[in-house]
């Protein structure tokens, strides 16, 4: 069982270095206990690089949404930045291993075709929406673990 909420504020924590001072970050987070079954390890990978993704496009200051909620039995997670955005050319082929828009030396194009793997792997879903100049958001959906009475 992985309790998301506790698994972004870590992701948040450990690249804090890389957005303190300059993006601020607004959390609104379901009151739900929003708990699904999956490989804790993974996870943080996918939304530790789905973050990284906002923060990166934020070249100066700006702002990074993170929002979840419950439908159902669905959880959704929604990374919005207002950074750069990607080019309508590119969204076709952002899952693609090894493909990347950063300059050389600067990311190898692995993170969200990794995140894309992993996300499905957990009977989940990622979209992507994305503006230039305006910002992207990333949508997460992922099976919530089915409660029980044992």
């Amino acid at each position: 069982v992985v309790l998301i909420h506790p698994l972004i504020e870590n992701c948040l924590q450990i690249l804090q270095s890389q957005y303190k001072h300059r993006i601020d970050i607004v959390k609104d987070f379901c009151d739900c206990q929003a708990k699904i079954i999956g490989n804790d390890g993974e996870l943080h990978q996918a939304i530790l690089n789905i973050i990284a993704n906002a923060i990166q496009s934020i070249h100066d200051e700006g702002t990074i949404w993170l929002k979840t909620w419950t439908d159902g039995d669905t959880l959704y997670l929604e990374v919005k930045d207002n950074g750069e955005g990607i080019e309508e050319s590119n969204l076709s082929k952002i899952f693609d291993p090894f493909f990347t828009t950063k300059e050389p030396g600067k990311g190898t194009g692995l993170g969200l075709s990794i995140t894309y793997r992993i996300i499905k792997e957990h009977a989940g879903e990622i979209k992507i929406n994305s503006e230039t100049r305006k910002g992207t958001t990333v949508t997460v959906t992922l099976p919530l673990k089915k409660e029980t009475g044992i």
